[in-house]
């Protein structure tokens, strides 16, 4: 999943950040990997696989956010209100 432009983004970052927390959950309520076989061990993989990639698009979308709450700041800096 990649940041949609046309969706605001503390949505995508709840939902990004839920698909993490899913994934991290799925595999630590997994039993001691000595005790997986090969097919569910491949399951624990997928399923960290998909965390790393929500846990980049987390910090992608948070790095955005900040960005525009610093650039907001700055042009209120320099437009301030009467």
């Amino acid at each position: 999943m990649s940041v949609d432009p046309t969706v605001p983004l503390r949505p995508q970052l709840h939902h990004v950040e839920e698909k993490l927390q899913d994934s991290l959950d799925e595999v630590c309520d997994a039993p001691p990997v000595g005790q997986v076989n090969t097919g569910e061990l491949i399951k624990m993989e997928e399923s960290l696989a998909i965390a790393v990639e929500a846990a980049k698009e987390a910090v992608s979308i948070r790095r955005r956010l900040r960005e525009d709450v610093r650039r907001t700041d700055r042009s209120e800096e320099q437009h301030p209100e009467p």
